[in-house]
């Protein structure tokens, strides 16, 4: 498995590199703006105004006037759903492109079973991810000192944990469909689809008040990064949740992919 880690790591370097860029200018952006713009009192009485389901979009307990509240409303609120697109996008182009190149005859023409397979993909892109939001955990944080702002390291790091936590169970959830499919176009097509479908109905079981529970099964609803911030606590049962769901996901792909009959 070893040897099939290392080359997903290396073909994928140039992306994640890449993803840290894009992610890494737009928070300094960011960050930059928060003296200009972050304290405007006129954003935050507009934000007071909008409907229930909208405040739900930019997170829960928003610290108005504050770096940590800015930094929420403009990237960490967004953080899980971009990274979710990632997430998809990698699957599809390790997996699903795998058996639309018919790589997988060869590979699988290799002593390496199925799962092995799978789990190199599965941990690779586990790796990547928390790369991807270290770095811009990391670029975050010196930008906000740069400005000569103070944050807090901890509930920063947790926040940003807790949206790679949201991100994994996403990542895990979709695995089996991508095991299912050989068309990289109809996988990346499926794939986004249900994660933006996901992240909406969230919004919207949320904000109606009648259907909280339905919403709560959903894994951006875990996404408790206004909590983390306001130092309410360490979400316990939803990091539970989403680690169960975790391994519910990469399961299912093992056992779906074990099933599979492939025309070589």
């Amino acid at each position: 498995m070893i040897p099939l880690i290392k080359e997903l790591l290396k073909r994928q370097r140039n992306s994640n590199i890449w993803w840290i860029v894009g992610l890494g200018l737009t928070v300094v952006l960011i960050v930059y703006l928060y003296p200009s713009m972050g304290v405007s009192e006129e954003l935050y009485e507009l934000l007071d105004q909008l409907p229930p389901a909208m405040q739900l979009i930019v997170g829960e307990n928003l610290v108005f006037g504050t770096i940590e509240g800015w930094l929420q409303l403009e990237f960490l609120a967004w953080l899980p759903l971009v990274m979710a697109i990632y997430a998809g996008l990698f699957l599809t182009s390790s997996i699903s492109k795998e058996a639309d190149q018919r790589t997988l005859e060869y590979i699988f023409s290799l002593p390496i079973k199925r799962e092995i397979f799978l789990f190199s993909r599965y941990l690779v892109g586990a790796i990547n991810i928390f790369i991807i939001l270290a770095a811009s955990w990391l670029i975050m944080i010196l930008s906000v000192y740069a400005i000569g702002e103070s944050i807090s390291l901890a509930n920063t790091a947790l926040a940003v944990f807790n949206s790679y936590l949201v991100t994994m169970a996403i990542f895990s959830l979709v695995f089996p469909v991508t095991a299912l499919i050989d068309d990289q176009g109809k996988g990346s097509a499926i794939v986004l689809s249900s994660i933006f479908i996901s992240y909406l109905v969230a919004i919207i079981l949320r904000a109606a008040d009648t259907f909280v529970e339905a919403a709560w099964l959903i894994p951006f609803d875990h996404h408790a990064v206004g909590d983390i911030l306001a130092s309410k606590g360490i979400p316990w049962v939803s990091i539970a949740y989403l680690v169960f769901l975790s391994l519910l996901g990469l399961s299912l792909a093992v056992w779906v992919y074990r099933k599979r009959d492939f025309a070589f």
